[in-house]
């Protein structure tokens, strides 16, 4: 059996609750810069003409899981005001909303075998142009 120079603290479950908290705050500080750093790198023409349009597109879409890892840090961070992580939230939820519209309408374009003059292949071509 080790001694220990203080054994009230070596027995008690202190140091190891205060290790894995440490892990589980580094854990969540470094899934975003994770997630970011691919994107960064694949960034390039060179590097998205390599990987191809297909998977450039998906590892590109790791940008909505980034931005959910961020609001929600915000969100567990404020104390008191929660003003501004709840502008932060809804502009996460219609930027989402947004894409998945979009996601949605060319996704049914292009199942769909009658091209109806109301349905758009995406919302960009909804829009007129000025």
């Amino acid at each position: 059996m080790p001694r220990y120079r203080y054994p009230q603290i070596a027995e008690s479950d202190v140091i190891p609750r205060a290790l894995f908290e440490g892990r589980r705050r580094l854990l969540r500080q470094g899934a975003a810069l994770a997630l970011l750093v691919p994107l960064a790198i694949t960034s390039f023409q060179r590097v998205r003409a390599a990987m191809g349009n297909r998977a450039w597109h998906w590892l590109h879409r790791l940008v909505y899981v980034s931005a959910g890892l961020g609001v929600t840090h915000l969100w567990i961070l404020t104390r008191a005001d929660y003003l501004v992580p709840s502008l932060y939230v809804g502009v996460f939820v219609v930027l989402v909303l947004f894409r998945l519209t979009d996601v949605m309408l060319v996704w049914h374009s292009r199942f769909t075998t009658e091209r109806r003059g109301s349905l758009c292949a995406s919302i960009w071509q909804c829009w007129p142009v000025a």
